[in-house]
C-alpha cells in the first residue's frame, strides 16, 4: 500500500483495472477479525447473517454466535463448471440498517455498523471523499470450507473493494460479454453463466489472502471459494464500493456492453450526466482537451 500512489490508483480505477494491494490490512483496524471474533464479540454477537442461496423464501437469518459453520448448505451451482462453489457462504449486510426499507433482520443495530465505521481507515492512496463511502458500504462475507459466492454481476456502478480479514479465498472474474443488441432481463444473476452453453471463461483468477485487498470495477462477473486447509476453515472479508473515481474511461470504451446490459443499467443516467457534462451551460464552448479533462479526469469522474 505504501507504494501505490494516489495518481496511480486513480489511473487504475479510472481505467477499470483489476489489481491487489497486498498488504493494506497488515495493521488494519480490522486486523484479527476471524470468523470467531464475530461469534464472541460483545456488540456482533448477538446480529445474524443471511444464508445464501436458500430457495425461493429467500435467505434465512443465522446468528453469528451459531455454529454456522457446521452447516453445509448447497450453493445450486451444479456440476457444469467444476471450479464452481458448491456450498452457500453468508452475509452480513449491516450497511443495510441504514436504510428502513432493505431486507434486514431486527437484530441489526445501528450501534453494529457504528463500530465498524470506527475501524475503518482511508488507505493512504484513496481519494479523502472516499471516506463516506466506505463508511456508508460495509458488508461482510463469511465462507466455510468450499463455500463461496456464485459467478454474478452487481447492480452497483461504483469499484469495489474487498479486503480479506482471514483465511483465503480463491477469486474468479470476467467483464461482462459483448452484446449484439439490448438486453432487457438481468442475464447475469447467480450462477446464470454456468448453464450457458458456452463456458464461463474469467480472465482473473487469483488466491487472496488475509492482510489483501482486491479491488475491481463495476460490470465484472465474479465468483469467490474459500480455499484454507481443513474442514473448519472459514474464510471473512469485508466490502466496500467507492465513487472517487468512478470508471469513466472503462465506461467509455466498453459502452456498448454497458448499454446493452440491463444488470449494469443504474450507470445508464450516470454516463448521460458524463456525456452532456453535468448539463452545465457553463461548459458550453470550452475548448475540447479542457471538456474532455473536465468530464473523464477533473471533478471526481
Amino acid at each position: 500500500a505504501a507504494e501505490l500512489t494516489p495518481e496511480a490508483f486513480e489511473r487504475r480505477v479510472l481505467d477499470g483495472e483489476v489489481f491487489v494491494v497486498e498488504d493494506i490490512g497488515r495493521d488494519w483496524p480490522m486486523a484479527g477479525w476471524d470468523c470467531d471474533f464475530f461469534r464472541s464479540d460483545p456488540v456482533f454477537r448477538g446480529a445474524e447473517m443471511n444464508q445464501q442461496y436458500t430457495g425461493d423464501g429467500g435467505s434465512p437469518f443465522v446468528a453469528l454466535k451459531s455454529n454456522w459453520l457446521a452447516t453445509r448448505t448447497s450453493s445450486g451451482a451444479g456440476a457444469r463448471d467444476g471450479k464452481a462453489p458448491q456450498v452457500a457462504p453468508y452475509y452480513w449486510g449491516i450497511k443495510d440498517v441504514q436504510h428502513a426499507d432493505a431486507h434486514q433482520s431486527a437484530t441489526w443495530r445501528k450501534d453494529m455498523l457504528r463500530k465498524v465505521q470506527e475501524h475503518i481507515r482511508l488507505p493512504p492512496f484513496m481519494d479523502p471523499a472516499n471516506a463516506r463511502d466506505l463508511n456508508r458500504t460495509p458488508e461482510f462475507w463469511f465462507a466455510g470450507a468450499g463455500a463461496g459466492a456464485k459467478a454474478h454481476m452487481d447492480t452497483h456502478i461504483q469499484a469495489t473493494m474487498s479486503i480479506q480479514l482471514a483465511g483465503a479465498k480463491r477469486w474468479r472474474l470476467g467483464m461482462m460479454g459483448p452484446r449484439l443488441a439490448p438486453f432487457l432481463a438481468y442475464v447475469y444473476s447467480d450462477g446464470d453463466v454456468y448453464e450457458r452453453s458456452e463456458p464461463w471463461n474469467p480472465q482473473f483468477e487469483l488466491v487472496l489472502r488475509q492482510g489483501e485487498a482486491l479491488l475491481f470495477p463495476p460490470g465484472f462477473v465474479h465468483e469467490t471459494l474459500n480455499v484454507g486447509e481443513g474442514d473448519t476453515s472459514c474464510a471473512a472479508s469485508v466490502t466496500f464500493q467507492f465513487s472517487h473515481p468512478f470508471a469513466a474511461r472503462m465506461y467509455r470504451r466498453f459502452f456498448p456492453r454497458v448499454r446493452r446490459t440491463a444488470d449494469i443499467h443504474e450507470a445508464w443516467p450516470l454516463i448521460a450526466e458524463w456525456a452532456s457534462l453535468h448539463g452545465n451551460p457553463a461548459v458550453e464552448g470550452r475548448p475540447y482537451e479542457q471538456a474532455k479533462a473536465e468530464a473523464l479526469g477533473g471533478g471526481g469522474v
